[in-house]
């Protein structure tokens, strides 16, 4: 078991990458400008709690929380801290939710060295679909939350949802893999 000090490291370091390459996502941020066309924190956050347990899934509430907190709202201003924490519930949710998929996904489709084409395929045709529907677990959530209370104009939502269903995906289709490549480099153990 990883001493709670290792623990409290790993989600302080995962804490500022999500804020670091949140904070440069909402620079690609469609209108009405909470979502963005990709949104790399989603991935990050993914391959995080896979590779290191669902223990560090503070890391991530910690993170989108200071990125959500500067998102101007419809009037211009800093979103209100309260509204901060609903997209980083739906962001904590889907990183915990992600790295289930995962593993269920790595435990029914393992890579083979040999015939590694085929194992290619299969993976792709595997993740490929899971990396939307992960995608969609806090495409779904977020906006949602900012409706209720009262942060997105009604109609706002349906370009809200797609945007960033998609964002979230295409951070999980793109920087979930690149970060289990790079651990893969690295010999990184699943630490949970």
């Amino acid at each position: 078991m990883k001493p709670i000090r290792d623990i409290a490291l790993h989600c302080v370091l995962l804490t500022f990458i999500y804020y670091v390459t949140g904070t440069l996502g909402l620079h690609f941020a469609a209108p009405p400008g909470y979502a963005t066309l990709v949104w790399p924190p989603a991935g990050l956050a993914v391959a995080a709690l896979y590779l290191f347990g669902p223990r560090l899934w503070p890391g991530v509430l910690i993170g989108s929380y200071l990125v959500n907190l500067w998102v101007p709202t419809q009037i211009g201003r800093p979103t209100h801290a309260f509204l901060s924490i609903l997209p980083a519930l739906g962001a904590t949710i889907q990183a915990l939710a992600g790295a289930k998929i995962l593993h269920e996904i790595a435990a029914r489709v393992p890579f083979r060295k040999a015939g590694a084409m085929r194992s290619i395929v299969e993976h792709v045709a595997v993740y490929l679909p899971a990396a939307f529907l992960i995608g969609a677990v806090n495409g779904l959530l977020g906006p949602t939350f900012l409706l209720l209370a009262g942060a997105l104009p009604r109609e706002t939502i349906g370009a809200t949802y797609f945007n960033w269903c998609i964002g979230d995906a295409l951070g999980v289709l793109v920087f979930t893999p690149a970060m289990l490549a790079i651990s893969r480099l690295y010999n990184t153990r699943n630490f949970a």
